[in-house]
C-alpha cells in the first residue's frame, strides 16, 4: 500500500477502492495486454486451429501427403471421404508456409464400404476396422 489513510482497516478498504478501481485496472490491462502481444504474438493460422479444434471437440485427424498438412473432422461420413478437411500447411521449397485454411477437396465416396458399415450399425458385425473397412479375423484385431 502506497498511500496511508491512517488506520489498517481505512488503509485495507480504501486501498481497495483506488488500486482496484477502473481507473487503475483498466490502463493496467491494456498496458499487460500490449507487452504479451509483444512477446509472443499470435499468428492467423494458429488462432483459426484453435477454432477448429473447439469446434470438432478433438476429433481431428492430422495427415500430411503431397506437400500439404490437413486436418479432417472424423466425426461425420463414410471413412475416407469426410466432407470437411482443411488444408492448414503448405511446404514449399523445404519451408512451411501457413495456408488460409482452404477446404480440401472430398475425394469419392467408397460405396462398397456401405453394406459393411449398415452391418456394422445394426450389429451383425461385432467388429469394423475402420482404417481398412474391412472385418479382422476371429480373435484378431484391427
Amino acid at each position: 500500500m502506497l498511500i496511508d489513510y491512517g488506520t489498517a482497516v481505512a488503509n485495507f478498504t480504501q486501498h481497495r477502492g483506488f488500486s482496484h478501481s477502473l481507473f487503475v485496472l483498466a490502463p493496467l490491462s491494456l498496458l499487460l495486454a500490449a507487452l504479451l502481444w509483444r512477446w509472443k504474438p499470435d499468428p492467423g493460422f494458429a488462432r483459426g486451429l484453435r477454432r477448429l479444434e473447439w469446434f470438432t471437440r478433438g476429433f481431428l485427424d492430422y495427415r500430411a501427403a503431397n506437400g500439404e498438412i490437413t486436418a479432417t473432422d472424423v466425426r461425420l461420413d463414410v471413412p475416407g471421404a469426410h466432407p470437411f478437411s482443411f488444408v492448414l500447411v503448405y511446404e514449399r521449397d523445404g519451408t512451411l508456409a501457413p495456408a488460409d485454411g482452404e477446404r480440401a477437396p472430398r475425394p469419392a465416396m467408397n460405396t462398397g464400404a456401405l453394406p459393411l458399415l449398415w452391418a456394422r450399425t445394426t450389429g451383425a458385425i461385432p467388429v469394423l476396422c475402420l482404417a481398412s473397412l474391412s472385418t479382422p479375423a476371429p480373435g484378431e484385431e484391427c
